[in-house]
């Protein structure tokens, strides 16, 4: 059964039918007519007989067969008969037997495998969704037509664990608030009303023997946050999440990760959702929540700790050095500057590939790369030295060196250099 959070129940009227021994009885539905717009959630069922036995003889049984059947009340017993003296021995047994059953299905049968008839009184109850989601709570709408026939209709709640109930207002105005399985007087009738200790179940009587209340109903309803843990490769807390909510394509609630991995979600109705994950503004999970459960929904994201070593073409560390790393379509930018080891180093960077640059003076080096581990990219240059700030490349001094010594080819090339402030670039793919 998929049901409605919210329904109205109508228990219709009793049915009798008289099963003998050796025969099954077969219910499916067709008996009874089911008003437009209810549907069949079941019955109840009663079962009962008294069977005559003489000493020796054992007591039979009767058999409810249907797909989902719950007893609800079962009794047997044997009773002996004898008169106040040996007049008449005690020779005679009589076993009565009483079963009351839910059935949840259309289809049920009645099994006779003993040797007296079966008495069969049964109550087709049927159900039909009702009410909206107002700013959390519900409105109900009973309407005259719903109280229409059958023996009584009530209006029944069942909320996910997130959910409570702390009281129901009738339309008159009346508040009913902690009370459990109560019976209060109405009319000429009695009310029933409950709310669940936990407060994720209720009922009321809209109609009952004749007395009834037609108008809206409200159930007022607190709801606990839905938390979303977000943690990285390593375990460790994920703050800036962002995270959306959406319940048949309308955005519903949103909320970002504070310093401990929480996203708090204020989903305040009863329906699945499916969620958005972004980080740095990639979206990254669609996550689709079918059950409101009070524990958190752990997810983990793909961040890692990333170095990126720029050197020359000696592997000589540069300082100093502009480092960007680029999310390919989606960024984002993150920046960063080497240190005297030539490293520049970068913490919850997002996987995926990355186009990952250096500049130094004018000199941009780029790389492809893809990033899916706490990994360590090396971005080799053909800066061969540094003269008062300024980077020399290989190819500027063995231009020098074509028709001077080595030393004086670099400071040759530091002097043009220094002159032309050309704006060098070697790209890598």
């Amino acid at each position: 059964y998929a049901m409605p959070s919210a329904m109205l129940i109508k228990g219709t009227e009793f049915l009798n039918y008289t099963v003998n021994p050796g025969q099954t009885l077969e219910i499916t539905g067709s008996e009874f007519g089911v008003p437009s717009g209810w549907n069949l959630l079941g019955y109840i069922v009663a079962v009962y007989t008294v069977q005559p036995l003489v000493v020796g003889q054992q007591p039979g049984h009767f058999e409810v067969i249907a797909n989902r059947v719950s007893p609800a009340y079962l009794y047997s017993d044997l009773i002996q008969v004898s008169g106040i003296s040996y007049l008449l021995p005690p020779f005679i047994r009589f076993a009565p037997m009483i079963g009351i059953y839910v059935v949840y299905d259309r289809y049920f049968e009645i099994v006779d495998n003993l040797n007296v008839p079966l008495v069969v009184t049964f109550m087709p109850i049927i159900y039909k969704p009702t009410g909206q989601w107002v700013n959390g709570n519900l409105e109900a709408t009973v309407s005259s037509s719903d109280v229409t026939g059958g023996l009584w209709t009530a209006l029944v709640v069942q909320l996910p664990e997130i959910a409570h109930v702390y009281k129901i207002v009738t339309p008159s105005g009346t508040v009913y608030t902690g009370l459990v399985n109560s019976e209060i007087p109405w009319g000429s009738a009695e009310r029933l009303v409950s709310i669940s200790p936990d407060g994720s179940q209720a009922y009321i009587a809209v109609s009952t023997l004749g007395v009834s209340e037609t108008g809206t109903y409200t159930v007022y309803v607190n709801w606990t946050p839905i938390t979303m843990h977000f943690t990285n490769t390593l375990n460790a807390p994920i703050s800036g999440v962002k995270v959306q909510a959406y319940i048949n394509g309308s955005l519903v609630a949103s909320g970002i990760s504070d310093a401990n991995g929480n996203a708090y979600i204020n989903i305040e109705e009863p329906a699945p959702f499916m969620a958005t994950v972004s980080y740095d503004g990639v979206p990254i999970y669609y996550i689709n929540v079918n059950s409101l459960v009070n524990q958190p929904i752990s997810v983990t994201i793909g961040l890692y700790n990333v170095t990126t070593l720029f050197v020359g073409s000696r592997n000589q560390a540069i300082s100093n050095a502009g480092i960007s790393l680029y999310r390919v379509n989606t960024g984002p930018t993150i920046n960063g500057t080497t240190s005297s080891t030539g490293a520049a180093s970068f913490t919850n960077v997002l996987g995926g590939t990355y186009l990952v640059t250096a500049q130094y003076r004018g000199l941009k080096y780029s790389e492809l790369v893809t990033i899916n581990g706490n990994d360590v990219i090396t971005i080799k240059s053909d800066i061969l030295a540094i003269i008062d700030g300024f980077p020399i490349t290989t190819m500027e001094a063995l231009i020098g060196t074509l028709g001077l010594g080595s030393a004086v080819a670099i400071a040759s090339a530091f002097v043009s250099r220094a002159k032309r402030g050309k704006d060098y670039e070697v790209t890598t793919i």
